[in-house]
């Protein structure tokens, strides 16, 4: 008869040192949600399992942050992971948000970081100060708004008056403020009524380019609609509805063109394939420099 308990001490050293080995195994991988796993082992005579619960550090669409060293320049990241994101890690550089890195949920740490330190080159030499190290806006006198690819300066004026009034004139935007606002509610104010104005002109003006392109040829959407997007200057749905980023507007004329004549091409080929880069150029022979001035240019497009 055998020895039940030795068997059992055996089985017990042999399980710990499985489970050790598996759990090394393990160490350093990321999971994109927390799960089960199940793990056995057998022996002769004997059948063993466990069930071990791997936490995950990494939530679909939260954020993380980093930091690389470049030179004297300490570049600070954001760092958001989404599932429909596979292979490709991709930065932009937005004013008041700073260096922005997507990256797909399985992505490591280590590997994000790599990725930023292969582009500091080009994220220190697009750019400024204020991405590097962001800064919120105050909305005050003599600050800058950027509107059509041009800078305008502000002018805010306290006066009697029931809310926030926004105006462009030829020297510059003339905001009218409250007296009775002050310190940050007075700057929250501002910045809302400015958000208000400008995607009021965005709708204005990307529906204006959207008609001129369908009398040169395009096919014309079912809708046309303005968002606040982080991460996209446009889509195109398969109802034929073409979502615009309110941003549109502080760009030079020629790139939101470019982004609603990309988009408007949809409408005839879903896909980014040679089909659609041709319908791309039959419209817009340039668009190639259109398409590489807009991504210099990243989401530094920003107030």
């Amino acid at each position: 008869m055998p020895d039940l308990a030795a068997a059992g001490e055996g089985a017990r050293e042999h399980r710990a040192h499985f489970a050790a080995d598996r759990a090394r195994c393990l160490v350093g991988r990321t999971f994109s949600s927390a799960r089960n796993i199940r793990i056995s082992y057998r022996l002769p005579g004997w059948n063993f399992a466990m069930t071990v619960k791997i936490a995950a550090p990494c939530t679909d669409g939260a954020e993380e942050r980093g930091v690389v060293q470049f030179g004297a320049t300490e570049i600070t990241y954001t760092i958001t992971r989404s599932p429909r994101r596979k292979r490709t890690i991709a930065i932009t550089l937005g004013h008041g948000v700073g260096v922005l890195v997507a990256a797909p949920v399985r992505t490591s740490a280590e590997e994000i970081r790599q990725v930023v330190l292969k582009r500091a080159a080009w994220i220190v030499r697009n750019a400024t100060e204020e991405v590097l190290c962001p800064r919120p806006r105050e909305y005050v006198s003599g600050e800058r708004l950027p509107y059509l690819g041009q800078e305008a300066q502000l002018v805010v004026e306290h006066a009697h008056v029931r809310r926030i009034s926004v105006e462009l004139e030829h020297t510059g935007f003339r905001i009218a403020v409250p007296a009775r606002l002050d310190g940050e509610v007075r700057r929250g104010a501002i910045e809302s009524a400015v958000v208000a104005w400008y995607r009021a002109r965005a709708a204005e003006y990307l529906r204006q380019r959207v008609a001129h392109w369908v009398k040169v040829g395009t096919l014309a959407p079912t809708r046309i609609l303005v968002r606040d997007q982080r991460r996209r200057w446009g889509s195109c749905s398969a109802d034929g509805t073409l979502r615009f980023n309110w941003r549109l507007v502080l760009a030079p004329p020629p790139l939101i063109d470019y982004v609603v004549v990309h988009e408007l091409a949809h409408l005839r080929v879903r896909n980014h394939s040679s089909v659609f880069w041709a319908e791309m150029a039959r419209f817009m022979p340039d668009y190639k420099t259109r398409r590489s001035a807009l991504k210099d240019m990243g989401l530094r497009l920003d107030i």
